[in-house]
């Protein structure tokens, strides 16, 4: 009986373990500029901005 509820703590844990890996490498939005999706590249300062990010929402 006893090491079932080990196993089960453990697995409580592992799995906690595993979600906070997950924020941690996705990381926080720090700020909202527009950013191109396939380079990453931030977009503020350019010139028309909306006619560039246009091709970007593909």
């Amino acid at each position: 009986m006893m090491t079932g509820s080990w196993f089960i703590l453990s697995l409580i844990i592992a799995a906690w373990g595993i979600a906070l890996i997950g924020l941690g490498l996705r990381g926080r939005k720090i700020d909202d500029h527009p950013i191109c999706r396939k380079c990453r590249f931030d977009l503020v300062g350019v010139c028309g901005v909306q006619a560039i990010a246009s091709w970007v929402n593909e």
